[in-house]
């Protein structure tokens, strides 16, 4: 009697759960003459972006619905299957059609640069263009011609790092910024805001109290979907500087062990690639910090975002990096990085006391505020040794 008791609370609560997700259905339909190889379709249900395979010109997709919309990304390829044109739709738990057919003379959009050969009808459906990034589009426009012109041209001084050039490059990114935070602020309730968040204003260099007063302005549901909760730890990340906690992670090194770090000892975590110059350029002084500071005194792990593990080992092997190595994982990642690589980290304590970014523009190429912090730890370390 109690096995059936128990068999039924069980299945009593696996039917809620299946019958409280949401699903999604989406039917998408092209011209019979249509290549099916011209185009390429990938859908985002609030949590990742799924390729979907096709073989013929009628393609229906079906999932879990995760967050308010799914989104159906339709990319019309070129030549070298060169993404030319992508139509993002949005859809919910409602059946949803989008039927593809022949352009007639009327454009699309405002904008005739982005007008493709095929015009869609849909059902239940809604689509991104129509609905907001039109307006938003329009918006930056200026900014946004400013922005190319420049980048067409400057792009020789700014391939040499010219000081001056890059400045005026940066005056124009945060030109595009501000507007773009200017539209999120005015259209907090769409999801079209939520997204351009998510994929671009957060990586900019808005300040964190600005981003993290915008990011509460979305609703409870878009804040506690999987890319909210995404979007409030890389908030945390941005927000590390002197004096906060260190986040913790779990760290395998390139031969798959554990790594298990000493919190009695003074950690250096350094982010870095094979692929990325500076990172590479640095190497000779980290070496030298090694050389100067033992391992008795401080752990230095080295974190690669290359993807492959033969990579970071050839690399480790030939500029005799001879520190803990490991590849990284989008939990730590998630937890340390908000503006790329390099990026460098001291902690003592479990608290953070020193960022790369404290170093003077002169200075960051031999890491000179490091240098004198670990000075400074190390004078300490002798002294209480006494």
């Amino acid at each position: 009697m109690k096995t059936k008791f128990i068999l039924l609370l069980f299945l009593l609560f696996y039917t809620s759960f299946c019958f409280g997700q949401k699903m999604f259905e989406t039917k998408i339909y092209f011209p019979p003459q249509l290549n099916y190889k011209s185009y390429a379709i990938s859908y985002d249900s609030g949590s990742g972006e799924i390729p979907v395979s096709n073989k013929i010109n009628n393609v229906t997709i079906s999932d879990t619905l995760k967050s308010i919309y799914a989104v159906i990304k339709v990319n019309f390829l070129g030549k070298n299957n060169q993404i030319m044109f992508t139509d993002n739709f949005w859809v919910k738990d409602k059946g949803s059609t989008i039927t593809y057919f022949n352009k007639t003379n009327q454009y699309r959009f405002n904008f005739p640069s982005l007008n493709p050969a095929l015009n869609f009808k849909m059902l239940n459906a809604l689509n991104q263009m129509q609905e907001v990034q039109s307006n938003y589009l329009k918006y930056i426009y200026r900014e946004k011609i400013n922005l190319n012109k420049f980048l067409k041209n400057n792009s020789e001084k700014l391939e040499l790092n010219d000081s001056v050039t890059l400045i005026k490059y940066l005056k124009n990114k945060q030109d595009i910024e501000k507007k773009s935070y200017e539209f999120i602020l005015n259209n907090k309730t769409s999801y079209y805001s939520f997204l351009l968040f998510k994929d671009y204003l957060m990586y900019s260099n808005y300040n964190i109290d600005s981003l993290t007063y915008l990011y509460h302005l979305f609703s409870k549901e878009l804040i506690n979907s999987f890319y909210g909760k995404k979007i409030s730890i890389f908030l945390n990340a941005k927000s590390l500087k002197v004096g906060s906690d260190a986040p913790e992670f779990e760290l395998y090194d390139l031969n798959n062990e554990k790594i298990v770090v000493n919190n009695e000892k003074i950690t250096l975590l350094i982010f870095w690639a094979t692929w990325c110059k500076p990172c590479m350029e640095e190497i000779p002084v980290l070496l030298q910090i090694r050389k100067k500071f033992p391992k008795e005194n401080l752990n230095i792990i080295a974190i690669s975002l290359d993807k492959k593990v033969e990579t970071i080992k050839e690399a480790v092997q030939k500029n005799d990096m001879n520190w803990i190595n490991s590849i990284s994982n989008n939990d730590i990642l998630d937890k340390y990085i908000s503006k790329g690589i390099p990026e460098i980290f001291l902690i003592k304590n479990k608290k953070i006391i020193y960022t790369r970014n404290l170093e003077k523009f002169d200075d960051i190429k031999n890491l000179m505020y490091l240098n004198k912090t670990l000075n400074e730890l190390n004078y300490k370390i002798e002294a209480d040794s006494f």
